[in-house]
C-alpha cells in the first residue's frame, strides 16, 4: 500500500473549512506528482498554479496560431 498526503497549516479562524480542504487537496496533487509515498506542505505559489485553466493556450501561445 502507498500513501501520499497534502498538508496545510493555518491559524484558527484564518479560513473556512472548505478553503482548508481546498489547500490540502492542492498540496496532495503536488505530492502525487512527485511519486508514491510523498507528502507536500501547501505553499501560496501552488494556489496560483492551481488557478491556471488546464488545457487552454496562454496569451503568447494563442497569438502564434
Amino acid at each position: 500500500m502507498h500513501a501520499s498526503a497534502g498538508i496545510t497549516l493555518v491559524t484558527v479562524g484564518e479560513c473556512a473549512p472548505e478553503e482548508l480542504m481546498r489547500r490540502a487537496d492542492i498540496a496532495l496533487y503536488h505530492a502525487k506528482k512527485m511519486g508514491k509515498d510523498q507528502w507536500q506542505l501547501f505553499e501560496a505559489s501552488m494556489d496560483t498554479e492551481a488557478q491556471r485553466p488546464l488545457g487552454l493556450p496562454t496569451t503568447s501561445t494563442a497569438q502564434h496560431r
